[in-house]
Formats: structure tokens, C-alpha cells, sequence
């Protein structure tokens, strides 16, 4: 959705309108689809009216949303043409350009005024999380909300393992500890995975699982062993 305001909204040339959001959340719940929507905060011209504009449409929605930062990446037209925008970039640091944190600011809004909006998002989210978590822990979610959970757990493990690398830093499986089976060879690059990050092996096993069963990644036998790769990379 990017933002509430319309008029940012044609700004950024998103195409879509607001009213556009409610119907498209409600196809999805009617198709069975968990929908999640998505904000940006820190867009040009963003004000504290703008964010709260946002933060209203999201919560009229009654749906899962979240907030991310503005990453003006090199090649996007607000970055090659930053001079035509309320937009100042404060750094070139190109590892704050995650989308978790405030590295622009506005003249309405500095750093300080887009994180401390986002933080009382967070603050919310977290005392709902702990409730989903206890629930997850005690076996009475409902299986939607174990859903939420699992997949909470799965999307940031998927961003660690793509973030440090750890497909190929772990993906090469010796002869002795596969014996020639690929199934043993994506078990021992899950354990790798699972001491590197610290998560749930369940959530582990299943995710690097399901990574092979959609061809996500794939292996390749060779006389050093098994190695999986990401599939782009064969």
C-alpha cells in the first residue's frame, strides 16, 4: 500500500488508490489468502499528518500490516532525481539500506520523528506477539495464529540465511557426512543453519524443506560431497 495519503500516492505514481485497499484485502480473505499489507514511511513530503493517515488506513483494515523505512536505492527515480522531491538522503552507508531504520528525513520530519512513529507500532505489535507466542507455546492459538507465528519465525530466518550468506557458506555437505543421499545432505545443512541462527529447528527443517521441494535451491553430487546451491546460481 506504501502510504495513506492520496495525494502521496500519486506522487509515487503507485497507481492503485485508496479505496482500491479494502476491496482487495476482502478478495483475499475470500480466497482464503492471509493478506499483509505493507507501509513505507519516510517517502518525500512525508509529515506527521501523512504517517498518521497511514497508521488510520492500516488499522482500519483489520488485516496484518507493518511498517518499513524508505531505502531510495541507486537507479530509482527519487534517488537520480532526489532535486525534485522533499527528500534529503543522509547517508551512502549501503548497509542502513535495509528498510529498518530512517536514513532520509523531510522538512516536516527528521530521522528521530519517523522511527519514534514506527516505535509505537512496534510497541503494540509486541505485546500482541507475546500474546500469539504464549498461545503458540500453550496450544490454544487457533491454527491461524500459529500460522502467523510460524510464518513470523520463517521470514526472518529466510532473511538471515539470505543476509550472512549461509546457503553458501554452509551448502557443501563432505561424502562422509552425506553418504551420497541429498536428503542427508539438506539435514546436515539445516543442523549448520540451526547452530548459525539459533532457530526453532522445526521451523529450520521446514523451511529448507519446502526451499527444495519449490526448486529454490537445488544439489549437486560431486566427488566432495553434496552441495546445495541457490537454483540461480547452477
Amino acid at each position: 500500500m506504501e502510504t495513506g495519503d492520496p495525494q502521496m500516492l500519486k506522487r509515487i505514481r503507485k497507481g492503485i488508490k485508496l479505496e482500491h485497499a479494502a476491496p482487495a484485502v476482502q478478495m483475499c480473505k475470500d480466497a482464503g489468502i492471509v493478506p499483509h499489507v505493507s507501509f513505507i514511511v519516510g517517502l518525500p513530503g512525508e509529515t506527521p499528518e501523512t504517517m498518521q493517515a497511514s497508521d488510520r488506513l492500516a488499522r482500519s483494515l483489520n488485516v496484518l500490516y507493518g511498517y518499513h523505512y524508505l531505502a531510495p536505492f541507486p537507479g530509482t527515480t527519487v534517488r537520480e532525481q532526489i532535486e525534485k522531491y522533499d527528500l534529503e538522503i543522509l547517508t551512502d552507508d549501503w548497509a542502513k539500506y535495509d528498510a529498518n531504520d530512517a536514513i532520509v528525513r523531510t522538512k516536516a520530519l527528521v530521522p528521530e520523528d519517523i522511527r519514534a512513529f514506527v516505535a509505537r507500532y512496534d510497541e503494540e505489535m509486541y505485546t500482541d506477539w507475546e500474546k500469539l507466542l504464549a498461545g503458540y507455546v500453550n496450544k490454544t492459538n487457533a491454527p491461524l495464529e500459529n500460522m502467523r507465528v510460524e510464518g513470523y519465525w520463517r521470514m526472518h530466518l529466510t532473511y538471515k540465511i539470505l543476509k550472512n550468506d549461509l546457503v553458501e557458506k554452509y551448502g557443501l555437505i563432505e561424502t562422509a557426512l552425506c553418504d551420497g543421499s541429498q536428503e542427508n545432505a539438506l539435514r546436515e545443512l539445516s543442523n549448520r543453519i540451526i547452530v548459525e541462527t539459533g532457530a526453532e529447528p522445526q521451523i529450520v527443517n521446514h523451511t529448507m524443506t519446502d526451499f527444495a521441494r519449490r526448486g529454490y535451491i537445488t544439489a549437486k553430487m560431486s566427488d566432495e560431497g553434496c552441495c546445495w546451491m541457490w537454483s540461480d546460481d547452477i
